[in-house]
């Protein structure tokens, strides 16, 4: 039996299983998983149903600093795909860090980076964090435009991202903590290499390229957003949030209103699972990641659109979280903390698309989006 284990956190729920299957399929008998979670009997499941009986089942609690450190030792990487990750802070991070091995996180956005950053975490090794579909794939996928089509210089982004999907509760969860922390900012676009606010304005009713139907497109900016403008230098990026129902922006809308002191948590995210659900209601579940970037090939101007659509986001997440755990595997990623999108190698990650049974349409367009909208090959 390999020696060489990575330890999946939440290993059973929608990411989890997503990640052990692309890890399975890249690495076999190679690399031995370990499914933990509060419920040994999911994960057993899981395990003798999807993995063939190859992988260690194993209880454990985030709440228990016991069992946490017991589930990390030996681990060469430990993955985090319980939800909802702010219930967890770094505490598996810190297992982690004590069991000497790499880290990656399918959420665990900036709080956690800046916390494990600190000089008081005495953190060493590699750790990958928002090591999913959105943050994380998302700003993957202009990276991998530019270096497929070989661009020279870029100079503007448009992009589209969203769908109509289920959420389950610890996806939800983080969601409305994000929005309840201030994450984004909307309107705001890149103008002349700046972020500049009040630039866009939402888009109701309209029909976008490769998106079924009329959807409503929230524009915005977040800093993963900005992290990939300063990447590609470029200078002009419009960003949007797509959202194929009313209910779940109607209730975002309403959730980004309420005052410090009438925010609660888990009444938000019971609120956001029903509505979400009442949007797909006889409606097949996507995720559409639509980019066009504009800029110089071959000395010439160019545009370039990017499309990718997969039919469940937790499968598109365990591909980016899967990822992350085998560049960390390899020594591909440097020690310290890092941000998926800005440390995984864009060739890599297009390639792991393109074979993912999570993807269901993967191609470049030549040209701007719009010219080739053919949904019969989506």
């Amino acid at each position: 039996m390999s020696d060489v284990v990575i330890g999946i956190l939440g290993g059973y729920g929608a990411v989890g299983q997503a990640t052990a299957r692309h890890l399975r399929s890249w690495a076999g008998a190679s690399v031995r998983l370990r499914i933990g979670g509060r419920r040994p009997d999911a994960a057993a499941a899981f395990v003798e149903a999807e993995l063939g009986g190859d992988a260690e089942a194993v209880a454990v609690d985030l709440d228990r600093p016991d069992q946490l450190d017991r589930f990390a030792e030996g681990a060469t990487v430990l993955v985090n795909c319980a939800g909802p990750s702010y219930r967890a802070y770094d505490r598996a991070a810190r297992a982690a860090r004590d069991a000497g091995a790499g880290y990656v996180d399918a959420a665990g956005e900036e709080p956690l980076r800046d916390r494990l950053r600190a000089p008081e975490s005495a953190w060493t090794g590699p750790a990958v964090l928002n090591a999913g579909m959105f943050p994380g794939l998302s700003g993957l996928l202009p990276r991998c435009l530019y270096r497929q089509e070989g661009f020279e210089r870029a100079t503007r982004l448009l992009g589209y991202v969203g769908g109509i999907d289920r959420f389950t509760p610890g996806a939800a969860g983080d969601y409305v903590e994000s929005l309840f922390s201030g994450a984004g900012e909307g309107g705001a676009a890149w103008r002349g290499g700046i972020r500049v606010p009040n630039v866009l304005r939402r888009l109701t009713g309209v029909e976008l390229p490769f998106f079924p139907g009329e959807v409503t497109a929230q524009p915005g900016l977040t800093t993963e957003v900005d992290s990939i403008a300063r990447a590609l230098s470029l200078s002009d990026v419009d960003w949007y949030n797509v959202f194929p129902g009313e209910r779940v922006l109607a209730l975002l809308r309403r959730m980004q209103g309420t005052t410090a002191a009438d925010r609660d948590v888990g009444a938000a995210t019971a609120e956001l699972i029903h509505a979400a659900a009442l949007d797909r209601a006889g409606r097949q579940s996507y995720q559409l990641f639509v980019y066009q970037l504009e800029g110089t090939i071959a000395g010439a101007p160019a545009a370039r659109t990017l499309v990718l659509r997969g039919e469940d986001g937790y499968g598109l997440s365990g591909l980016v979280t899967a990822l992350a755990a085998t560049a960390v595997l390899e020594g591909a990623v440097p020690d310290g903390v890092h941000f998926a999108a800005d440390v995984l190698d864009p060739d890599a990650a297009w390639s792991w698309a393109q074979a993912s049974p999570a993807v269901t349409t993967c191609r470049i367009v030549d040209g701007p989006a719009g010219e080739d909208t053919d949904e019969g090959e989506l």
